[in-house]
């Protein structure tokens, strides 16, 4: 039986294509790459060995007097397995001034690049669309759209669903999510006390087939929109902070009494924020203080349309940001509190490679707002919001530009106790040490 080739492949060797095209007709470009090693050891019950090389070549160039171009492809290897090489950084992206040396200015980013919510925990991922904005002194507005299929599935985060989960273990799967993902928001600059003010839209509306898919036990579609507001600026001098909300609006799937409902509302929230101390004349150092709380629902059987009754209250946010070095759940049911801080200790003995030393220690409490699931396995007989402690380290050094050098370290200490968040089967003390390498050429 011949194998056809998917719809998505055929587009995304297209889109390879046709910016190859536009880059081997200009000259003048810069070329380079990147070569990055982690080497680690992670126990648990047992220790195992982690390995993981990433090669990437770029190249760029900036085209007339407003307008640049950017690609990077990577290649990935584990102990595990290998990814294909892939397109990373696929972009074009300009700035014009609308009116001759002055503002306001017209930006546009297309292909694929980097798109991040002004939180950093709804979206914080490379997406495929096209990003435009205007910008003056005090007001910064623009509009994305875009999408997240054509992104293959070992690279990508973006898992909000039943579906979305299967394929990531489906070998006859290449890509991620299939989702329409749009974005507007708007930031008014230094409006009253040197505060900015933000707001931020972000939906995503799944676009798999309905047959077989929806309203039944296979998952069901997610579509949700992401409503937000933050505030950041500066307190006094040296010290910052910021703060934001986001209301999720939606349809999921539930099971309610033994029947499926395709359509179920979604009402959900995520809030959080915080505050950033510099000390430059203390040796550099910085403490900050973070968190973030996002909503869940109580009766939950599971993460990924889990909902018994009524409306779902759980959070689910597009892309999965990073929370402890051992442990990171994905945001939903979690309150996590993180404090942090930093240091460079030997930025006081003159010029040399010492100031290029920078240490860091920080301290994450998890807990959950329900007794519902979370991302993570759990026991789920437990009514114990608290689920465990991190204590992490990082040691940072950059001898030279272009050779960087980090060693970190992490534990989790879970509250597997009697009538705790994990059974001791699920998850016990866990380390994390690993070294990485990074080398630019």
């Amino acid at each position: 039986m011949k194998r056809s080739i998917p719809g998505r492949l055929k587009a995304a060797v297209l889109v390879i294509v046709f910016f190859s095209c536009t880059v081997i007709s200009i000259s003048g470009f810069d070329v380079g790459g990147n070569i990055e090693n982690l080497t680690g050891i992670s126990a648990e019950d047992e220790a195992e060995l982690i390995q993981m090389d990433k090669v990437s070549l770029w190249f760029q160039s900036n085209i007339g007097d407003f307008f640049h171009l950017a690609v990077q492809g990577s290649w990935i290897y584990s102990i595990e397995k290998w990814s294909l090489p892939y397109p990373e950084l696929l972009e074009f992206k300009g700035a014009v001034p609308l009116r001759k040396d002055s503002w306001p200015v017209l930006s546009i980013n297309a292909g694929r690049f980097f798109l991040s919510d002004f939180s950093s925990n709804v979206i914080a991922h490379y997406i495929d669309g096209l990003k435009i904005g205007v910008g003056l002194p005090s007001l910064n507005v623009f509009y994305f759209g875009g999408y997240s299929g054509l992104l293959f599935k070992d690279t990508s985060q973006i898992i909000m669903s039943r579906m979305d989960s299967a394929d990531r273990v489906d070998d006859t799967k290449f890509f991620g999510s299939p989702r329409v993902i749009g974005m507007a928001e708007i930031r008014f600059i230094e409006l009253i006390l040197k505060q900015d003010l933000t707001f931020s839209f972000v939906m995503q509306q799944e676009i798999r087939p309905t047959a077989g898919v929806t309203n039944d036990a296979n998952g069901g579609k997610l579509s949700s929109l992401y409503s937000g507001a933050g505030l950041s600026g500066t307190l006094i001098p040296s010290l910052y902070w910021n703060g934001y909300f986001y209301l999720e609006t939606g349809n999921t799937l539930s099971l309610i009494d033994g029947t499926y409902d395709p359509n179920t509302q979604l009402l959900a929230f995520l809030t959080g924020g915080g505050f950033r101390l510099f000390l430059d004349k203390l040796l550099f150092s910085a403490v900050e203080l973070r968190i973030v709380f996002s909503s869940g629902d109580a009766d939950n059987t599971a993460f990924y349309e889990g909902n018994t009754a009524g409306r779902s209250m759980l959070f689910i946010p597009i892309s999965r940001p990073v929370q402890g070095m051992v442990f990171s759940p994905q945001l939903g049911n979690l309150f996590v509190t993180e404090l942090s801080y930093s240091i460079k200790p030997f930025s006081g003995l003159g010029a040399g490679v010492g100031e290029k030393f920078q240490a860091q220690v920080k301290g994450l409490l998890f807990l959950r707002p329900t007794t519902g699931a979370i991302s993570e396995s759990y026991n789920e007989a437990s009514t114990s919001l608290y689920l465990g402690t991190e204590v992490d380290g990082v040691f940072n050094f950059r001898p030279l530009s272009d050779l960087g050098l980090a060693l970190t370290v992490g534990l989790f200490l879970p509250n597997n106790g009697a009538g705790g968040a994990f059974l001791e089967t699920q998850r016990t003390t866990s380390f994390l040490g690993r070294f990485e390498l990074s080398y630019s050429f």
